[in-house]
This record gives structure tokens, C-alpha cells and sequence, in this order.
């Protein structure tokens, strides 16, 4: 039964350890963040341990080879400055204030997720997401 146990509880910590990513984006970034995945010209997510991270440019468009996470999936946004310090950024909590990170959506026809920094207002003002490609 101990064994059992191990095996059951081995298997759910490699389900959700997986599926952690971490977006570094460039501090007090503003805007849309597209990420594409599956795009075979792109570098592989580098592999923290805890999380795989996709590091986000100036340009606010990243890729990776990787194929977006087809399950539940923990999401961590922070900020990251030049002098190296990191600012946890809070996601998707309507009606509270501040900046944050507001995970939108997924399309499907280009494999690509989007996200918009910024404070509520500003993100429902933002208008349609560009394009991936």
C-alpha cells in the first residue's frame, strides 16, 4: 500500500511540476505580450528547476518550440530590472489596483497566448492584440 502511495503521489508532483511557468518580463513593461509556441525557429523554454521560463523582450514578443501546456498550469509574472532585482506581478484579479499581468486568451490558429500588462483600465482600453506573426 506504502508503495502504492509513493507511486500515486510521485505521479501528481511530476503532473504539476511540469506545468509551472515563469514570465520574465522587462521591468515596468507596459503593454501586449505575445508568446507563440510550437514555432521550431524558436529556442526551447529554459528549465529553472521549479519552473520553465520564457523571458520576454523589450518588443513584448517571445517564442519557444516548446508546445503550450495542455493542462492546468501555474502562472507566475514578475518583472525583472537590469540591476537584477525582480518584482512579483499579481494576474487576472478584477477590481483590484495596480499593475499586473492579465493572461487573455489563446489562439489556437497560431499557437499563441496573450497577455497585457498593465492596470485594469488600461487593458480595456487596450483594444484587439496583435498579431504573433
Amino acid at each position: 500500500m506504502a508503495s502504492f502511495l509513493l507511486a500515486i503521489g510521485s505521479f501528481i508532483v511530476y503532473y504539476f511540476w511540469r506545468n509551472r511557468i515563469e514570465y520574465e518580463i522587462p521591468g515596468d513593461y507596459r503593454g501586449w505580450i505575445i508568446v507563440q509556441y510550437g514555432n521550431g525557429a524558436c529556442e526551447a523554454l529554459r528549465d529553472t528547476g521549479a519552473f520553465r521560463v520564457i523571458r520576454v523582450p523589450s518588443s513584448g514578443r517571445a517564442c519557444t518550440s516548446d508546445a503550450h501546456p495542455d493542462r492546468w498550469t501555474y502562472y507566475k509574472f514578475e518583472y525583472v530590472y537590469p540591476n537584477g532585482s525582480r518584482k512579483a506581478l499579481p494576474w487576472n484579479e478584477h477590481g483590484k489596483t495596480g499593475i499586473q499581468a492579465w493572461l487573455t486568451g489563446y489562439r489556437i490558429e497560431d499557437q499563441s497566448e496573450e497577455i497585457f500588462v498593465g492596470d485594469e483600465q488600461a487593458m480595456n482600453h487596450s483594444g484587439t492584440p496583435p498579431a504573433s506573426r
